[in-house]
């Protein structure tokens, strides 16, 4: 679900500018001027990385989702019973509209293609 949805945002480009030059940044598309993306440059500030580094985003989006952003936190633990819940999702469809309601958050979220590219993800690599 999780990569299905990182898909949609930026085909997996941490480098990705949302359009070319939009206010989206980076895997999930941190909105720029926003209070995530802030953090997003603060986090990668503190560890001698760049914003675009794919090991920082990984790790910011794991940040996030263990409560460096509230909203996400709340959602989490509201809805899909915090983390430790969302990790045993029972299903891909599941998995991917609970990462795009509690941390994607998108105004037009495209569930279909989020959910198709998670399909081609988990039978990537739930084989193996």
């Amino acid at each position: 679900g999780i990569m299905g949805n990182l898909y949609q945002e930026s085909t997996l480009d941490p480098t990705k500018k949302q359009n070319g030059g939009g206010p989206g940044r980076g895997l999930a598309q941190w909105e720029y001027g926003s209070d995530r993306y802030s953090n997003l440059l603060s986090f990668a500030a503190k560890r001698g990385t760049r914003w675009q580094d794919l090991n920082t985003q990984l790790e910011f989006i794991w940040h996030e989702l263990n409560g460096g952003d509230s909203t996400t936190l709340y959602k989490l633990n509201k809805y899909y019973g915090c983390i430790a819940g969302f990790k045993k999702a029972n299903s891909v469809d599941g998995a991917t509209e609970a990462f795009e309601d509690a941390f994607e958050r998108a105004g037009a979220p495209a569930m279909g293609k989020r959910k198709e590219y998670a399909h081609q993800f988990y039978d990537m690599f739930a084989k193996n």
